[in-house]
C-alpha cells in the first residue's frame, strides 16, 4: 500500500466521532446488508419490470454481477491484507484490494446513469449528483470504519465503472432497439417552429 494509504489509515481513528461513526456503520449495513440489499433490489426490479424497462434491468443487473465477480477474480491476484485491526471498527474477513462494495456499488451508479433516459438535463444532473453521493457515502464510511484502505476504494470505484461503461456499451449493441426507449419529451415550452400545425392555423385564420 502507498504513504497515503498509511497516512490515512493513522488518521481517522483520532477523529472518529460519536455521530460520524453511527452514520458510517448504518451506511456500511444498508450497503452490505443482504436482507436490506435483496428487499430494494426487488423494489427497483419490480419498477423496471412494470415500466418494461429492460435495458435498465440487463445493464444494472450485468454490471453488478460482472464487477462482483471482477472484485473476487482482482483480490485473489493483488492478495492485498485489510488494514490492522486495532485501527478497525468492523472487523471484515477476507482480502481487502479492491473493494468489493467500492466496485459493486460504482457499477450500479454508472450503469444506472447510463442506461436511463432523462426529459430535462437538470433532471439528469440531480439524479448524477445523487448516485455520487451514495457511491462516495459508502466508500468513505468503508475507510472510516477501518474495513478497507483508501486505495482498495478507489480501485474498486475504478473497476466498476469500467465494468459498466463496457457493459452498457454490449447491451446497447447486442439488445434490440426496442429496448431503449427514447427520450421523453420535455415538458418545457418550445418556440413553434414553421410546419407546426398550430402556426399554420394561425397563419390561415388569423391573417
Amino acid at each position: 500500500m502507498s504513504g497515503i494509504d498509511l497516512s490515512v489509515v493513522d488518521w481517522v481513528p483520532s477523529h472518529r466521532t460519536a455521530w460520524a461513526t453511527q452514520i458510517s456503520r448504518a451506511v456500511m449495513a444498508v450497503g452490505t446488508h443482504l436482507a436490506a440489499l435483496g428487499v430494494l433490489t426487488l423494489a427497483v426490479l419490480g419498477y423496471l419490470l412494470v415500466r418494461r424497462r429492460w435495458a435498465v434491468i440487463a445493464t444494472v443487473a450485468g454490471a453488478a454481477t460482472i464487477s462482483l465477480i471482477a472484485a473476487g477474480v482482482v483480490k485473489s491476484a493483488v492478495g492485498r491484507p485489510r488494514p490492522p485491526t486495532d485501527v478497525a471498527l468492523v472487523h471484515a474477513g477476507g482480502l481487502s484490494m479492491p473493494s468489493t462494495d467500492g466496485a459493486v456499488t460504482a457499477a450500479v451508479a454508472v450503469a444506472l446513469f447510463m442506461a436511463t433516459s432523462w426529459s430535462t438535463r437538470r433532471a439528469r444532473a440531480l439524479f448524477g449528483a445523487l448516485l455520487v453521493f451514495a457511491v462516495l457515502g459508502v466508500g468513505i464510511a468503508l475507510v472510516y470504519l477501518g474495513v478497507h484502505w483508501p486505495s482498495d476504494v478507489l480501485a474498486g470505484w475504478a473497476l466498476g465503472a469500467l465494468t459498466a461503461w463496457a457493459w452498457h456499451l454490449a447491451v446497447k449493441r447486442w439488445t434490440p432497439a426496442n429496448w431503449h426507449p427514447a427520450v421523453p419529451a420535455s415538458t418545457k415550452l418550445s418556440v413553434a417552429s414553421p410546419t407546426d400545425p398550430h402556426l399554420d392555423r394561425v397563419d390561415r385564420h388569423g391573417g
